[in-house]
């Protein structure tokens, strides 16, 4: 019986985190503006990544924030960013074998979701 190695499972791990922190992101950005439906935005967001890129187009319909974004909501940000950068680096600079593009995914995340992270709390200390 084979089994799957450990290092091809990180393929899967990078775009799980991603996924989860986007549907998380427009949970609280949705809460913060003051959607009535913010748990549909975030469920639908989980489900079908795409309908957090139209909750982008529509967000500034939805209402203005109430609040600066929170420590956490800057946390999830930066692991959707991160994660969704981080994809995207390892499938154009790894081989397209799936266990050396989950590493060099889950390699890129863990470098890039700092640098984000600092780029966007720096931006909102702008604001």
């Amino acid at each position: 019986m084979a089994s799957t190695p450990p290092l091809a499972v990180a393929g899967f791990v990078v775009p799980a985190v991603t996924q989860v922190a986007f549907a998380v992101w427009v949970y609280r950005d949705a809460t913060h503006r003051g959607s009535d439906h913010a748990l549909v935005w975030a469920v639908a967001t989980a489900l079908a990544g795409v309908v957090g890129f139209v909750y982008l187009g529509v967000r500034r319909r939805v209402g203005t924030r109430t609040t600066p974004r929170s420590t956490g909501e800057r946390v999830v940000l930066a692991a959707w960013l991160g994660g969704s950068l981080a994809f995207v680096v390892a499938t154009l600079a790894a081989p397209p074998d799936p266990t050396t593009t989950g590493l060099s995914a889950l390699v890129a995340f863990v470098v890039v979701a700092p640098v984000v992270y600092a780029v966007v709390a720096r931006r909102d200390r702008r604001s």
